[in-house]
């Protein structure tokens, strides 16, 4: 609740919104989204399955709309990113789109350049903080 408030004092039209009260949830999400792309990448091969498998239950069992999000978000970057290679969505754009996402979808409306920073905040602080999870939770 309190990074709610803290992101608010700096972007009020984020706490303006109409669907604010959704804020858990997509700002939820995109963490969890995050770790689990990178499971290909970072968890051994022979366990992947497994843990796709556990995550994705824990995720409906969190919230019934959850796996359905993420399959949304997948597509998003997948979409908005389709001219660009695999290492430049993972590098560069992936934190830019994970955060447009989430202010998208809590605003209900495209971001425009003023929500810039609020977008990069979002999508910096998720993406790098969970893109690591499986070499720090697997060691």
């Amino acid at each position: 609740m309190g990074g709610r408030t803290e992101i608010c004092k700096i972007y009020p039209q984020l706490g303006e919104a109409k669907r604010f009260g959704h804020w858990e949830f997509f700002a939820t999400v995109l963490p969890i989204w995050t770790a689990f792309s990178r499971i290909g990448m970072d968890v051994q091969e022979s366990l992947r399955s497994t843990v796709e498998s556990i995550v994705l239950e824990k995720v409906q069992a969190w919230n019934s709309q959850g796996v359905a999000a993420m399959e949304d978000l997948t597509q998003f970057v997948v979409n908005m990113s389709k001219h660009e290679t695999e290492v430049e969505r993972k590098q560069m754009l992936t934190p830019l789109l994970g955060g447009t996402w989430v202010v998208w979808n809590v605003t209900d409306k495209e971001p425009i350049a003023d929500e810039a920073g609020l977008v990069s905040t979002i999508g910096e602080f998720f993406v790098t903080k969970f893109g690591a999870y499986w070499q720090v939770e697997m060691q």
